[in-house]
């Protein structure tokens, strides 16, 4: 009788957030959790270019990172994200979120968690959307 191994391929997250501190926070937790993740800027090439990463699972996004006033450009990226599982990071004062929020509720797979996070939940929250 012959075993056959089957090996689960890690999970490819693209980690989209201009602050480094944070990218490096994410990588850790994520790559603990056996995820494989990749960054990128909010540079337009970049930007554009990274939803054609082969077997990505899942994007995190922090939507700290776009100018609020800029809301269009937000309704554009989220509008390409949307065919991933999409993690938004939210941020701010009050105003600030209600406006993402009311912004995110547009989209289909695409949930959010407010920062600053706890790294459990950051982890469960990308699990579920992930899951499906």
């Amino acid at each position: 009788m012959k075993v056959i191994a089957i090996m689960k391929l890690k999970q490819k997250v693209l980690v989209v957030d201009e602050n480094l501190d944070s990218r490096e926070l994410i990588r850790t937790i994520l790559e603990c959790k056996g995820y494989d993740v990749i960054f990128s800027s909010l540079n337009e090439t970049i930007v554009s270019n990274c939803f054609d990463v082969e077997s990505l699972s899942a994007i995190i996004l922090d939507l700290t990172s776009f100018e609020l006033k800029n809301e269009e450009k937000i309704i554009q990226f989220l509008s390409k994200a949307e065919r991933y599982p999409t993690l938004v990071l939210v941020g701010g004062e009050i105003y600030c979120l209600e406006i993402y929020k009311k912004i995110l509720q547009r989209f289909k797979n695409i949930s959010f968690i407010e920062k600053p996070f706890n790294p459990n939940y950051l982890v469960e929250k990308l699990n579920k959307l992930t899951a499906n």
